[in-house]
């Protein structure tokens, strides 16, 4: 069986999903992954330290541990466009 790699590993989301399929799969099968350093929640997981945008120590990950990236989590931040305000013609402000 494949290990499973997960991304993102020491967020809030991504720590408890990786809770979650150690109980499922058990701890020797997940290998958490994240740009920062392991945190406490998840120590008892195989941890590699890991830039997702450095492809190259993704394949070394991916081929050390013979993971596949199955579960991706990274926050996700949204803000919305300042509105411009059009000035119309003549008027002042």
């Amino acid at each position: 069986m494949d290990k499973i790699l997960v991304i993102g590993a020491c967020g809030q989301l991504g720590s408890e999903l990786t809770m979650a399929l150690g109980q499922l799969f058990g701890n020797e099968q997940i290998v958490a992954s994240d740009i920062t350093y392991l945190n406490e929640s998840i120590s008892e997981f195989v941890f590699e330290k890991l830039d997702i945008m450095d492809a190259a120590r993704l394949a070394e990950v991916i081929d050390t541990h013979t993971a596949l990236p199955k579960f991706i989590t990274w926050p996700l931040f949204f803000q919305p466009k300042e509105k411009k305000t059009q000035k119309k013609p003549g008027r002042s402000t």
